[in-house]
């Protein structure tokens, strides 16, 4: 996983490895924070320059 979304999203995921987010099924996702991660990855390339992926602290 980026070490940006572990920077910005310390507490909201549990984390597995590079490239995963580890969700039980009776919890509750939260789905703001969610979003941000993917569309983050989805537009890696374009900012990958920037601070924690453009990722704004919720």
């Amino acid at each position: 996983m980026s070490p940006n979304f572990i920077e910005v999203f310390p507490d909201q995921f549990t984390y597995e490895g590079n490239r995963a987010l580890i969700f039980k099924i009776e919890e509750k996702i939260p789905v703001k924070e969610l979003k941000s991660c993917i569309k983050a990855a989805l537009h890696y390339h374009k900012v990958k320059q920037l601070p924690r992926l453009g990722i704004e602290i919720v």
